[in-house]
């Protein structure tokens, strides 16, 4: 090899690495986007609950556990229904209300004196929860006792309101049950003389008290005279129903938890979409190339190089030395 073309195949072996780094550089750019959409999904797709169909109890719920159909059952009734996902501190609760307030996991003193606060000014609050002990004192100073293992079966309720229904029988899950309740009426028991339900006038408003949640949820709503129950403890039709779901872990929706469900799928399948679109652009990353001191440069930067340095040298005889051998005269 003459001076000249090895001052040639120096200059363009830079540019052919070049192109082997570029390459790598957008097979890892590829790599770097569908991870990106990737966690995107997650995040978008990160508000559904991990449980069937829902939080237990919450009226956003259609699992087993939910009180979904009850809200609907609600709605069909002419009761306005509305989701609470403000917290109990700062959320706006209108005296004309119930409140509906389903096993929650924890219940703060402020939250219980906000929520007695509206009971007295005219609200009524429906307090329901497998487990009292933990939250109900947050509300009462002395609270009703509680046992577990309550009946599956209760009798003799008579609702109060105007538009009352008599409701002979209700089937529960057997959750538990109130044992000692002085000064609350006790509208539905068992044979054994324990209480599903407790009310009790507050000031202008009423507070029920629910043993089991069991008979209001999907599971057995439709079982006996639940449904009947689960209308009338609500107040009189066209009295407005808010069941409060911050205890179930829904919050103010802000950002992408704001838009609606389907908006949220039809953008969970564009970032889909586009990750495919990437995969088929990207460059197939395969096994990795053998390392050469000295690749062939294109023929383009070859020629190129040869003409610059003949260009710079004018030295006649190398140009007819590599004139010669590339015609081989």
């Amino acid at each position: 090899m003459s001076s000249v073309e090895g001052e040639a195949a120096a200059i363009s072996a830079p540019h052919a690495r070049g192109n082997a780094g570029a390459r790598a550089r957008r097979g890892w750019l590829a790599l770097g986007l569908v991870l990106i959409c990737v966690f995107a999904a997650l995040a978008l797709l990160g508000g559904f609950s991990s449980e069937p169909g829902g939080p237990a109890s919450s009226s956003y719920s259609t699992g087993e556990k939910g009180v979904a159909a009850w809200a609907t059952l609600l709605g069909r009734t002419g009761h306005p229904v509305n989701q609470l996902r403000a917290s109990l501190d700062d959320a706006r609760i209108p005296p004309n209300e119930t409140l509906v307030l389903l096993e929650p996991d924890a219940l703060l003193h402020s939250e219980g004196i906000r929520l007695m606060a509206f009971v007295r000014a005219g609200g009524r609050l429906l307090y329901g929860s497998a487990e009292p002990r933990r939250t109900l004192p947050a509300l009462l100073v002395a609270s009703p006792e509680w046992g577990g293992g309550g009946a599956d079966r209760y009798l003799s309720y008579r609702s109060e309101g105007d538009a009352a229904e008599d409701v002979r029988e209700v089937r529960t899950d057997g959750e538990g049950a109130w044992t000692s309740f002085a000064g609350y009426a006790a509208p539905v028991r068992a044979a054994d003389g324990r209480a599903l339900l407790l009310q009790k006038r507050i000031g202008n408003g009423v507070l029920e008290l629910l043993a089991d949640v069991s008979p209001l949820q999907n599971r057995l709503l439709a079982t006996a005279d639940n449904a009947r129950l689960a209308l009338s403890i609500v107040g009189p039709p066209g009295r407005p129903v808010s069941f409060v779901e911050s205890v179930h872990g829904y919050g103010t929706a802000r950002g992408l938890a704001a838009l609606p469900i389907g908006w949220r799928f039809a953008l969970a399948g564009l970032l889909l979409a586009g990750l495919l679109w990437i995969a088929a652009r990207a460059r197939r990353l395969g096994p990795a190339e053998p390392t050469i001191e000295a690749p062939p440069p294109p023929r383009s930067a070859y020629a190129d190089a040869v003409a610059l340095l003949l260009r710079r040298t004018r030295d006649e005889a190398a140009i007819r030395e590599t004139l010669e051998r590339w015609t081989g005269t």
